[in-house]
């Protein structure tokens, strides 16, 4: 059994990541009628990537012997205006799914709950990882300055993720 505090934190990272592959599809939108199928490529990927965080999620509360809560996931707030912004409102999104994750492990450390601090170090690596990739996509972004070739070079390479 899960404490109220921990289960509450768990059931607001379903909605979490939940809300994170909703962001991503916006993206994906956005950049696909930008004609940029390679970055709309990648970002369902990492949209297709959230939902499988959120599962591990949800099966986990299921595991421990609670419901899993469904909130209702907003639509994203702000909706980019260019490339640059599209990819940071990504980046901004990671940082902010880091830090939630690493706040929940702390908790579950501090309530003693080791197996759900050892069910979130694999998030909190996974992280790491996100975190590293966005940063990079947003430097190269930023770097190719709306220049189309360097933009549809970076589009291309998107487009070969597995």
């Amino acid at each position: 059994m899960l404490s109220k505090t921990i289960l509450k934190k768990l059931q607001d990272q379903f909605a979490l990541e939940l809300q994170a592959a909703y962001l991503y599809l916006s993206l994906a939108a956005f950049v696909e009628q930008q004609s940029l199928d390679g970055f709309a490529h990648w970002m369902k990927q990492q949209a297709k990537e959230e939902l499988e965080h959120a599962m591990k999620v949800y099966g986990y509360i299921l595991d421990k012997g609670h419901a899993v809560e469904f909130q209702p996931v907003a639509a994203p707030k702000d909706s980019p205006k260019s490339l640059v912004k599209a990819v940071t409102l990504a980046y901004e999104h990671e940082q902010h799914l880091a830090e939630v994750i690493s706040k929940i492990s702390h908790a579950a450390q501090a309530e003693g709950d080791h197996t759900t601090y050892s069910f979130l170090n694999w998030f909190l690596q996974e992280q790491v990882e996100e975190v590293a990739s966005l940063s990079t996509l947003c430097d190269r972004v930023k770097l190719a300055d709306n220049e189309g070739g360097a933009i549809l070079r970076l589009d291309d390479e998107l487009s070969s993720r597995a």
